[in-house]
């Protein structure tokens, strides 16, 4: 958690602290160029970092503008402050974020205000522990999982392997069934592998798993035959009875008593942003930053145009404290007016049908759309890539979604997602771009380590049973799908 030093009275602290607004409008300019390196070639796109850093803006862009249209600087500080202790109260990974984008900005937050550790052992709503997030997998934490759940008999329900910051890392998501009370209701875990080094997986061998932790690192044995080895490994639980396990029990009686550490920091209150094209700036920084987040979800990760988005918003932290400085509100609308207008000429054509999404009912930024050229001719169709680059691959598993209201369950059917980086045609100049290959209904799906080690042919082929098969030509990666099945669907556009 984060939060003022209480020795240091603020009026004291002004000449030793760096501007909390200044520090802002960093995070706002480095948050966009760090989108913009994370998608600059598909070869090295970095969809994880991509989806924290625009996570990021979701509650703090309001906040954002409010400290920097403030009426004095004593007021912009002290908001600006407040909006960025409740963005650091919100974890160990963003006060990481904020720290290194800030000093990237060259506006470190060395003594702007200290962090303060959380408690020792998370609670819920009701005060009963939680189980920790990201525990480390050793020899402890493997035999403690034994004892209260059935790790050979855990299912899985999902798992992802991905290219990032020039690792592998693999994602397993399981169903446990617990030791310590009878639940139809299988307990949730994700076992989170970084650093894979060998990789071994079919889809029709996916029940059980063991951990053999090591001193040069860990082996996951998924099934009978399936293997993933890694530097180390992480395990996460959604246990909401974890308190009746034999480990929640020993974390309760070690744990200080509920409400005897830090409070949370409030979130700031929204207010109402004054003047229009203020709350229009303020809004369409926000919507630029959601879009953004939606490469989370490799399905759409190759549909948002990312270097446009960052194209047209580059500076704009920077370009909001300097409108928000005009002391006059029509000063001020004019200098918002003129910002968005900015926006808008670096946006150009390519950007000229997401501002008519966003901006309605606008007479003087609808003359400047109109002046726009004619945009860029619709993609052609999307061809079979001659070479491509396993960025990611995402498999579901078939199973039961049982609604809260429903008395039956609806079954839904195994499903598949890669994401591969391909060469942009005959321009070598060009950065790769990504490719999206999705089954909806899975039949058969393996690979192994030798999928993400380089460049690979795609083939597709009928098989003898009247299934379609999408492979590798070196053979690591096998996706089986229906007969009427297009791998190389049109809907795969990319950026």
């Amino acid at each position: 958690m984060a939060a003022l030093d209480p020795s240091v009275p603020w009026r004291q602290s002004r000449g030793r602290r760096p501007s909390a607004l200044a520090v802002f409008a960093a995070l706002a300019d480095r948050s966009v160029a760090r989108i913009s390196e994370g998608c600059a070639d598909a070869r090295t796109f970095d969809r994880a970092a991509i989806e924290a850093t625009a996570d990021a803006w979701d509650g703090a862009t309001v906040a954002f503008v409010r400290a920097a249209t403030a009426r004095t600087g004593w007021q912009r500080e002290r908001l600006a402050l407040r909006a960025l202790e409740w963005m650091a109260d919100s974890g160990a990974a963003r006060r990481r974020w904020m720290s290194e984008l800030a000093a990237a900005g060259g506006q470190p937050l060395d003594g702007l205000f200290r962090a303060v550790p959380p408690e020792p052992v998370e609670r819920d709503a009701r005060g009963r522990v939680k189980p920790p997030a990201g525990r480390t997998v050793t020899r402890e934490t493997a035999a403690e999982l034994a004892q209260d759940y059935r790790p050979e008999s855990a299912e899985l329900t999902g798992l992802r392997f991905e290219r990032q910051r020039g690792r592998l890392d693999c994602v397993l998501e399981l169903g446990l069934a617990r030791r310590y009370r009878q639940s139809d209701q299988a307990v949730r875990a994700q076992v989170a592998l970084h650093d894979v080094t060998a990789a071994r997986f079919d889809s029709a061998d996916t029940t059980g798993i063991a951990f053999h932790p090591a001193a040069q690192g860990i082996s996951a044995v998924l099934g009978t035959r399936g293997e993933i080895r890694a530097a180390s490994a992480t395990l996460s639980l959604l246990d909401f009875d974890w308190h009746l396990s034999a480990a929640g029990l020993r974390a309760t009686a070690l744990a200080p008593q509920a409400g005897s550490g830090p409070r949370p920091v409030r979130e700031p209150r929204p207010g109402k942003l004054m003047g229009h094209h203020t709350e229009l700036a303020a809004k369409l920084f926000r919507r630029a930053m959601l879009d953004a987040r939606r490469v989370g979800h490799p399905g759409s990760a190759h549909r948002v145009p990312l270097a446009d988005l960052c194209r047209t918003f580059a500076g704009a932290g920077s370009g909001i404290v300097a409108a928000g400085a005009h002391s006059g509100g029509r000063e001020r609308e004019a200098a918002f007016l003129r910002l968005i207008e900015g926006w808008m000429r670096c946006g150009g054509p390519a950007m000229a049908d997401w501002f008519t999404t966003n901006i309605r009912r606008d007479p003087a930024l609808t003359r400047i759309l109109a002046s726009l050229p004619d945009g860029p001719p619709p993609s052609p169709p999307a061809t079979p890539p001659a070479r491509a680059q396993v960025q990611l691959a995402r498999f579901t598993p078939a199973g039961d979604y049982r609604a809260d209201s429903a008395e039956e369950p609806d079954p839904y059917p195994a499903t598949a997602v890669l994401l591969l980086a391909v060469p942009p045609g005959s321009t070598a100049e060009l950065p790769w771009r990504l490719h999206r290959v999705e089954c909806a209904a899975v039949t058969g799906f393996r690979l192994d380590t030798g999928a993400f080690t380089g460049t690979a042919r795609p083939a597709v082929a009928d098989t003898p049973d009247g299934a379609r098969r999408f492979t590798l030509d070196d053979g690591a990666l096998t996706l089986v799908g229906p007969a009427d099945w297009d791998p190389h669907d049109q809907s795969a556009t990319r950026w």
